[in-house]
């Protein structure tokens, strides 16, 4: 969509002071077909902590609403991650609840929760607390509002309006990331010097 939201710079001293421009750009989500692997070189992978039989979490992002995701049978709450390859900074998500069928098939929707930001699937920083009054089928906002770049984002739900398998029918996952027109030596030399940056909007 290469929709142009803010300018940033990363600057660090050569022999002379240089600084690269790095554009903060739209993230287009891609459709799923599978899971994909966490760490990959994947634009996107999930990973929910457990799946309700062939109710993957891919499932509430392969971009049809005749699927959906759900926890583990009788599971009520849980987290999903997801994985990109390229660091997002994540401002909202849309998501869908289970179809109003699924509130008679034992499915619960989503009550309260937090959404958190890693670079390692490790360490954890905590972006925001929610909670949500929407319906079965009601397609509601969870603004995160993230200041940061994160390789992965975690949703973790607290509680669910039943305890039943909780989940959802789609989300759709509204973030930047930073692109620019570097040089070809950028890549390797970023990489040796992460720890040097500074950021600075």
């Amino acid at each position: 969509m290469g929709i142009i939201q803010k300018s940033t710079h990363f600057t660090r001293k050569f022999s002379s002071t240089s600084a690269i421009s790095l554009i903060e750009t739209v993230w287009e989500q891609p459709v799923l077909a599978a899971n994909g692997t966490l760490g990959s070189n994947e634009e996107l992978a999930v990973e929910s902590s457990s799946e309700y039989g062939s109710y993957s979490a891919f499932k509430a992002f392969d971009n049809t609403t005749s699927t959906i995701w759900a926890f583990a049978s009788g599971v009520s709450t849980g987290t999903l991650i997801m994985y990109t390859v390229k660091p997002t900074r994540v401002s909202y998500y849309s998501i869908t609840n289970h179809p109003a069928t699924a509130s008679s098939h034992y499915f619960s929707i989503p009550r309260t929760g937090a959404v958190y930001g890693s670079n390692d699937n490790s360490t954890w920083t905590k972006l925001c607390d929610w909670s949500s009054e929407a319906d079965y089928s009601a397609t509601w906002t969870l603004t995160v509002g993230s200041h940061d770049f994160y390789n992965y984002h975690k949703l973790e739900v607290t509680s669910s309006n039943r305890n039943y398998c909780s989940g959802a029918n789609e989300i759709s996952i509204n973030a930047t990331y930073l692109s620019s027109g570097q040089p070809a030596w950028w890549g390797a030399w970023a990489a040796q010097n992460e720890h040097k940056w500074a950021i600075k909007y």
